[in-house]
């Protein structure tokens, strides 16, 4: 990695709020990794990802498990997964 020489000196003063947060949870390593490979751009993390995933799940369990465990495990409300089994029929 090119920004390896940066571990030498305290680099994470100058984080801004996001990237901190970012650091907290994916690691010194991985932002370095994302400054040296995206310089300058703007990252946004959306959470469709997150909702197409779970439409998934709710489709893949909907006849073998109850709405309510399948909302308790995807971190959803048990309306959500009743709306989303309903459109599936």
């Amino acid at each position: 990695m090119k920004l390896d020489w940066m571990k030498e000196v305290d680099w994470q003063e100058g984080l801004t709020e996001d990237l901190r947060m970012v650091l907290d949870v994916i690691g010194e390593d991985a932002v370095l990794a994302l400054l040296d490979r995206l310089p300058s751009q703007r990252v946004a993390i959306s959470t469709a990802v997150i909702r197409t995933a779970q439409r998934e799940y709710i489709a893949k369990y909907a006849t073998s498990k109850s709405a309510r465990k399948i909302a308790y495990e995807i971190g959803s409300s048990e309306r959500f997964v009743q709306r989303v089994i309903q459109e599936e029929d």
